[in-house]
């Protein structure tokens, strides 16, 4: 399994601005490493973040609030400091700690459906790398940023879906609700039939005061 997940699967978690889904993906993203780190394999593995929200800094931003230094608090720092940008794929670097993690950042202005399967055909077929999990935040901006002579967003996902699982990557979709409370959106309405698991965070308003839950 891949931390409780079967590899190959696809996960889509929803949740509004804040809740923590981008905390979830990271941890997501960080116990993988921790599991190439055990296993001999003749390829590297790799850990691929795709970020339609914006560069490096949100993933930053996502755990600036927490002020205590715990070691798994730390290691998602490391983490997120020592991403290579995409043009290092196969170059030669480094083999210190945490190359396992890549980012890549598509600015939704501009976004190319196909670039990011080329992307990841790109890097599939790179003779070093296997890749390992993959993360997309958020799958929200597909919709918002599909023109003229793009696919159809359930279309998209349904065949990106169909070669992650081809290729056994575990994969994780982040959906960003736009209501602080949970209400079905058109991105999520799209992808969940595709998925083989949902996690929801929810805010609640329980004696007036704001409470997080899971489902």
């Amino acid at each position: 399994g891949e931390g409780g997940f079967r590899r190959g699967e696809t996960i889509l978690i929803i949740g509004s601005a804040g809740a923590g889904k981008t905390l979830l993906a990271l941890n997501f993203m960080r116990a993988g490493y921790q599991d190439a780190e055990k296993q001999k394999s003749s390829k590297k593995k790799i850990g691929i973040w795709i970020n339609l929200e914006g560069e490096i800094g949100t993933l930053q931003f996502a755990i600036k609030g927490f002020k205590n230094d715990s070691a798994d608090l730390i290691a998602l720092r490391k983490m997120i400091e020592s991403a290579l940008p995409k043009d290092t794929i196969g170059k030669e670097q480094d083999t210190a700690d945490y190359n396992y993690f890549k980012f890549f950042s598509f600015p939704p202005i501009k976004l190319d459906f196909n670039k990011i399967v080329f992307t990841l055909e790109t890097i599939f077929r790179h003779k070093d790398y296997e890749i390992d999990r993959l993360v997309i935040d958020s799958i929200t901006e597909l919709e918002r940023a599909r023109g003229a002579g793009q696919p159809e967003v359930k279309a998209f996902l349904a065949g990106l879906i169909q070669f992650l699982r081809d290729r056994k990557i575990t994969s994780l979709f982040v959906s960003r609700s736009d209501t602080f409370f949970r209400s079905i959106d058109k991105i999520e309405e799209q992808v969940s039939s595709l998925v083989d698991l949902i996690i929801c965070i929810r805010n609640f308003d329980m004696h007036n005061q704001i409470t997080k839950g899971l489902y």
